[in-house]
């Protein structure tokens, strides 16, 4: 029912409210959206340059990390052919042909995207662990 006021639509029902106090309750909240524009522009700002900031002391030790990897991936290639060859050109037989066999049919590494949870902690080396390396 409305006496003399205007209707404040809200998600759970329609409020009547007193011209006056309605237009108080408006100014109340411009004046508060107002007052919390600028702290929040700050607040991203800030956030800002600190993830530049993290980025650029963070540079080095990637590129570090990830000529460590290539050069991992590199030995980890050789070896996997040399197994190759070992396995055809000796016809190995026994408990190592079939463990060499099982080995080269894991072609996944982990670490590729979607790989690993990066908040778990868990895995070979986890998100935690490779950020620790990096110091």
């Amino acid at each position: 029912m409305k006496r003399g006021g205007r209707t404040l639509g809200t998600n759970s029902a329609n409020v009547t409210m007193p011209g006056q106090e309605l237009d108080a309750a408006t100014a109340a909240l411009a004046t508060a959206e107002a007052a919390v524009a600028e702290p929040a522009r700050l607040a991203n700002e800030a956030r800002q340059r600190v993830l530049s900031l993290a980025a650029l002391i963070l540079a080095a030790p990637c590129q570090r990390l990830l000529a460590e990897a290539k050069a991992a991936r590199a030995d980890l290639v050789a070896r996997r052919v040399g197994l190759r060859f070992l396995l055809h050109k000796l016809q190995l037989e026994g408990p190592e042909h079939d463990a060499i066999r099982e080995f080269l049919r894991q072609n996944e590494l982990p670490g590729t995207f979607g790989s690993i949870d990066p908040n778990s902690g868990t895995g070979p080396l986890s998100t935690g662990q490779t950020i620790s390396r990096l110091a």
